[in-house]
C-alpha cells in the first residue's frame, strides 16, 4: 500500500525549472544530442553491406565528385530528375533506409525550391503562361521595373525552377550518399588522392573528435546544473553561469589539446599522418567506374536530344 502523499499527483510549481516547457538551451542541447546520434548512425550505415560500401573509399570520393560535375552538365529537367532517381536507387542498393536518406536531403532541396519560386512567374521568366495567378486593372511601372497586368506562372519559369531544384537534389543526395557510406577516417584518408596536405587532413580528423567531445561536455554541464536547481534562476545568474562554463570549457579544451599532442609525440608522431589499414582497389571498382561512365555518357547524349527544339 502506497501512502497518500506518494500516490497523489504533484503539479510542478510555476517557478520550477522546466515548468514552462523546454527553453532555448534545452532545445539546443537536444539538437546537439541528435547531431551526435546522427554521427553514430552514419558510422553504422557505413558498416553495412551495400553497393557503395563495397567500393574503395578513393573510388567513392572521386566518382561522387565526377557525378556532381556530370549533374552540372545536364540542362534538361527530365534528365536531372532521372539522375535523381538513379541516386535514390544507389542509396537503396547501399542498404540505406530511404526514409532517413530523404530526411537528410529534402530540407536542403526544399530550400532550393523556395529560392527558385520567383523564377516561376513572368516577372522573372517571361513566356507562355501556364497558370494565371492574378489579373490587375493595368500594368504598373516602378522605375526600371514593370509589373504586368497579368501575373502568371510561365513555361520557361517552370523549366528554370525544375532545373535548379533538380541539380541541387542530385548534388545534395550524392554528398549524403558519400557521407553515409564512408567512415569519416576513410573519407579523410581518401582526400590524399586529391593532393590535400596531410596537415589539413589531420586537423579535420582531430576537429571531428574534439567537436563530439566538447558537445557532450557542454550537455553534461547543463544537465548537472539543472539537476541541482530548485527554482528558476534570474537572467543575470544564468548569464554569469554560462560565462563561467565557457571559460571552463575553453580551459579543458586547451588542456586536452596539450595532452593529446604529448601523447602523439610519445608514440612517435613526426608530422606525417599514417594509417594501419591500406586501401586496395579491385575488379568491382573498375567495373563500377566503367558502368558509371557508360551511364553518364548515355544520359548526356539523351539530355542533348531533349534540348533540341
Amino acid at each position: 500500500m502506497l501512502p497518500d502523499w506518494l500516490a497523489q499527483a504533484n503539479p510542478v510549481p510555476a517557478g520550477a525549472p522546466g515548468a514552462g516547457g523546454p527553453g532555448f538551451v534545452e532545445r539546443t542541447l537536444d539538437r546537439t544530442a541528435g547531431l551526435l546520434r546522427g554521427t553514430c548512425l552514419a558510422e553504422s550505415a557505413a558498416a553495412r553491406r551495400g553497393l557503395f560500401q563495397a567500393l574503395d573509399p578513393r573510388v567513392r570520393l572521386v566518382s561522387v565528385l565526377g557525378l556532381m560535375v556530370w549533374a552540372s552538365l545536364l540542362a534538361s529537367p527530365v534528365s536531372l530528375w532521372a539522375a535523381y532517381l538513379l541516386v535514390l536507387l544507389l542509396a537503396a542498393a547501399s542498404a540505406l533506409p530511404l526514409r532517413g536518406f530523404l530526411g537528410r536531403t529534402w530540407p536542403l532541396i526544399l530550400v532550393a525550391g523556395a529560392v527558385a519560386l520567383p523564377a516561376l512567374s513572368n516577372l522573372v521568366s517571361p513566356g507562355r503562361p501556364v497558370l494565371i495567378l492574378a489579373r490587375l486593372a493595368r500594368a504598373h511601372a516602378f522605375g526600371p521595373y514593370r509589373l504586368p497586368a497579368t501575373l502568371a506562372v510561365t513555361g520557361p519559369g517552370l523549366r528554370v525552377a525544375a532545373t535548379l531544384t533538380g541539380r541541387v537534389a542530385v548534388s545534395v543526395s550524392l554528398a549524403a550518399l558519400l557521407a553515409l557510406t564512408t567512415r569519416w577516417s576513410d573519407l579523410l584518408r581518401a582526400l590524399a588522392v586529391l593532393r590535400v596536405p596531410g596537415l589539413f587532413i589531420l586537423i579535420l580528423a582531430m576537429a571531428n573528435r574534439f567537436l563530439a567531445l566538447l558537445l557532450r561536455l557542454a550537455r553534461d554541464f547543463h544537465l548537472a546544473r539543472r539537476s541541482r536547481l530548485l527554482r528558476r534562476d534570474s537572467a543575470g545568474d544564468g548569464q554569469r553561469w554560462l560565462a563561467s562554463r565557457i571559460a571552463s570549457l575553453f580551459g579543458r579544451t586547451w588542456f586536452l589539446a596539450q595532452e593529446v599532442h604529448s601523447a602523439m609525440l610519445a608514440r612517435g608522431y613526426s608530422g606525417e599522418v599514417r594509417s594501419l589499414s591500406a586501401f586496395r582497389a579491385g575488379k568491382a571498382d573498375g567495373l563500377w567506374c566503367l558502368l558509371a561512365t557508360l551511364v553518364c555518357a548515355a544520359m548526356l547524349a539523351a539530355d542533348r536530344i531533349l534540348l533540341r527544339p
